[in-house]
């Protein structure tokens, strides 16, 4: 099994991955990050579950992935709104191959979110604003309510196979009443 493929294995084990994309070159598949409650800076994403994609080249682990949240949805300094491109130091100049890709849903994505590095701007109305945090936090969190994704929009895109892990991180998180049904 090659390496990408591994990563993927593993992933599968604890999230969803779903829209597999063979190419020559790459994979790309999609997943869901969660946002963690209780968070220690004020965040608008806040116990979100964000909708990702990842594209793998064949020369993963030595090439960094490439990350993606869902188009406008999130309104963030380091997140290009209209393609969803994510943009922070630790996937590009500072990769480590042996990052996870678990690591990258669980610890380095959401961190991004709650701390942004206006240093590498991919928004820059977004970077902008995040000076002015009542301003920035009222319009990221009027557009996350917008395009929030709820219990029956993770299942009908996972089809259903969700893992007891990432279960139990949706209800952890008391994402939606459904998903203790």
């Amino acid at each position: 099994m090659q390496q990408h493929q591994q990563a993927m294995y593993q992933l599968s084990k604890k999230y969803p991955v779903f829209d597999i994309i063979q190419k020559e070159t790459y994979v790309e598949f999609k997943t869901f990050c969660v946002v963690p409650l209780d968070l220690p800076l004020d965040s608008p994403f806040e116990g979100q579950v964000l909708e990702t994609t990842i594209a793998l080249t064949k020369k993963f682990p030595a090439n960094c992935p490439s990350i993606c949240v869902a188009a406008d949805t999130i309104w963030h300094p380091n997140i290009d709104f209209k393609s969803g491109s994510v943009c922070f130091d630790t996937l590009n100049s500072s990769w480590n191959q042996n990052i996870e890709l678990v690591s990258i849903l669980e610890d380095i994505l959401p961190m991004l979110l709650i701390a942004p590095n206006n240093m590498d701007p991919l928004n820059l109305e977004a970077t902008r604003q995040s000076y002015d945090k009542l301003l920035y936090k009222t319009i990221a969190k009027q557009i996350m309510d917008q395009k929030h994704l709820n219990y029956a929009d993770i299942r009908k895109k996972c089809q259903d196979k969700i893992p007891e892990y990432f279960m139990e991180l949706l209800k952890k998180h008391n994402y939606c009443q459904e998903a203790e049904k």
